[in-house]
């Protein structure tokens, strides 16, 4: 990923690298006046319309791809190798094989391994600790780029990685003893997966700078192939589950990774060479720090003309340094550490402390985790003020401490929902197919309907009300929960109706609402060259968020409303999941709404922000956005 080069860029100015066959694509088309045809990048930008060359091409054999909606516009700008890459990447690595590991945690560590329902609990936090360490994988790829690339050959490396450990933790032996050594399997595969799909962010935010007006096209095209896969997952898990061959399910979830290592090796993501794209990106720094030079020259002295001879001060501190080491496999770019060293620092300290949670989650005692859990979070939330601008660390302790105060209770519930008869009688008793895979299904449903909600119903209030209305939501939905444990809606109305009205249509709806809300706000907040890194560390601040609130709930589960369940032999109490469900689903999450109102800047989400998170005025924005943060060439100025 690109984080902090991510500059906004206008056409390459500087030579393409002539080996780098599979990034370039060739326009056959001639150019006006008769020019011989030239090659396009799957990175390069035209002014007004881009076209890449390999789509006109294609539109010219297949008209009908240029109609089709979302994939025609973006093949248009970026190519059709590179889009088919980067969503076929994200549909098989995050879509299938990252959520068929998340689905059949429970099925692999209930049936497989035989853990009850406290064990599983706990083990159920290193799936997200595993994307928690995100920023890392961010850092670490911009600043060392392997045989002459920032992304390619990482992507190649973790893909064939997470399908190698993900064949070890579907082989393990089906014993108690074999909980700590999968839960370690399944937090370093998901690292892999986190690194397949925060590289792939990064290539495609470099791709949108450069053709800004394709941007939506592109991202709707890669979600909505994240979202089939995640379905192709769920329609895998179900039915597998249920015939107890959840080995096979992780078995192809190797097998599901390892498909994308064939974009990488042909390099069909088209990414220039690391001193190429290094070089571009200081340029345009450069160009961005005289144009900022200019503007207050004019400020400062009336009527200075702009012809006269360019300041060098501040040039050198953006130029490319790249040191090659291990003997040229790895170029170490120091100006990206350099401009960015305070932003590195704290994604090593996060990543540090993920680890230090996954050691103690997998060897540790209650009492280490209890302490464990409240420093690390402690020191992160605090430290965070001094890596990040203050209206950033608000916006990021706000999103770790809303994570983490709605409990997570897997353990709890996943199986109170799928106990036996023999387990909890006259309990939901759901079939994993059910559970898993038409709860998916309704659950895209209802992902579907908070993007809705947001666009058309909270896009232009506050951010404040946003947040409020969506906990208060995302309480009353746990009732559905509540109604379930304690049998209220029986023999009235069907445990299955009450599960999915509750669990996955208001709770999907109100994970949209809450997602798309602080997305937009740390879109407003970013830094400009630092985007993309900083996205990275407040998305895996969110997943350790997560994590602690699945290590909260397990201590909840340990110390106080302790939940015995061992679904393939029973008998099982759940009388405390009543407790569990009012603290942790009812109590803890009311916190976030003062919060809201210390944390979260006063401002509409439609509202052009200040650094210091202030709303501006209509009149202002134009120069704020022209003078304050200068616009890059290729790019439209929001007016």
């Amino acid at each position: 990923m690109s984080a902090p080069t991510d500059g906004c860029h206008e056409r390459l100015a500087l030579p393409t690298e002539s080996g780098s066959a599979a990034g370039c694509l060739e326009d056959t088309l001639p150019e006006a006046g008769g020019a011989p045809p030239r090659r396009l990048s799957a990175e390069d930008v035209d002014e007004g319309r881009p076209v890449n060359g390999d789509a006109r091409a294609l539109f010219r054999k297949l008209p009908c791809v240029l109609s089709i909606p979302v994939f025609g516009t973006a093949v248009e700008a970026f190519g059709p190798k590179c889009v088919l890459a980067l969503g076929l990447s994200e549909f098989f690595g995050k879509g299938v094989a990252d959520n068929i590991i998340r689905g059949t945690m429970f099925p692999m560590f209930t049936y497989t391994f035989g853990a009850e329902a406290q064990l599983y609990q706990r083990m159920s936090s290193l799936v997200t600790f595993g994307y928690a360490v995100k920023p890392f994988i961010a850092m670490f790829s911009d600043i060392f780029a392997m045989f002459g690339y920032t992304k390619r050959w990482f992507l190649a490396t973790s893909c064939v990685l997470g399908a190698s450990l993900a064949v070890v933790y579907g082989s393990l032996p089906g014993e108690l003893s074999s909980v700590p050594v999968a839960g370690a399997l399944v937090f370093l595969t998901s690292i892999t997966k986190a690194s397949l799909d925060i590289l792939t962010q990064g290539h495609y935010s470099r791709l949108i700078r450069r053709v800004p007006a394709a941007g939506p096209s592109l991202v709707s095209w890669v979600w909505w192939c994240v979202l089939s896969g995640g379905l192709v997952a769920s329609s895998i898990v179900g039915p597998l589950t249920d015939r107890r061959l959840q080995r096979v399910a992780v078995y192809i979830s190797a097998g599901m990774q390892l498909v994308p290592t064939v974009f990488f090796v042909l390099n069909w993501y088209g990414e220039g060479r690391n001193r190429d794209e290094r070089a571009y990106d200081c340029k345009m720094i450069r160009e961005e720090q005289q144009l900022a030079r200019d503007a207050e020259r004019r400020e400062e002295v009336p009527g200075s003309s702009l012809d006269e001879p360019p300041s060098s001060v501040g040039e050198q501190d953006v130029a490319p340094r790249i040191i090659p080491c291990c003997c040229g496999a790895f170029e170490v770019n120091q100006e990206v550490f350099h401009r960015n060293k305070r932003v590195v620092f704290y994604c090593m300290l996060l990543t540090f402390g993920a680890l230090v949670m996954v050691l103690i989650t997998l060897f540790g005692t209650r009492l280490h985790l209890l302490f464990a859990g409240l420093i690390t979070a402690g020191l992160l939330c605090g430290l965070g003020f001094a890596a990040l601008t203050p209206v950033i660390a608000k916006a990021n302790m706000y999103t770790f401490i809303s994570r983490t105060a709605y409990i997570q209770l897997p353990g709890a519930l996943d199986n109170l929902f799928m106990a036996g008869p023999d387990c909890f009688p006259g309990g939901p008793n759901f079939s994993y197919f059910y559970y898993n895979t038409v709860g998916s299904i309704i659950g895209t449903i209802g992902g579907i309907i908070g993007v809705t909600l947001f666009r058309y119903v909270f896009s232009k209030r506050s951010y404040r009300l946003t947040f409020i209305v969506t906990t208060l939501i995302e309480i009353s939905a746990s009732i559905f929960d509540l109604i379930i444990a304690e049998r209220w809606n029986r023999p009235y109305v069907s445990d299955h109706v009450v599960y999915i009205l509750g669990d996955q249509i208001i709770q999907q709806v109100c994970y949209m609402m809450h997602f798309m809300p602080t997305v937009m706000l740390i879109s407003r907040l970013c830094p400009r060259g630092s985007e993309s890194m900083v996205y990275a560390l407040l998305a895996g601040f969110a997943h350790f968020g997560r994590s602690m609130s699945n290590t909260f709930g397990w201590l909840l589960m340990e110390y106080v409303w302790p939940v015995q369940s061992n679904i393939e032999v029973g008998p099982c109490d759940f009388s405390n999941v009543k407790w569990l469900l009012l603290f942790g689903h009812f109590c803890t999450p009311l916190i976030n709404i003062p919060l809201v109102f210390i944390l979260i800047p006063k401002a509409r989400i439609s509202d052009v922000i200040d650094a210091k998170g202030r709303p501006i005025k209509k009149k202002n924005e134009e120069a704020f956005v022209s003078g304050g943060a200068p616009a890059r060439q290729g790019e439209p100025v929001s007016g």
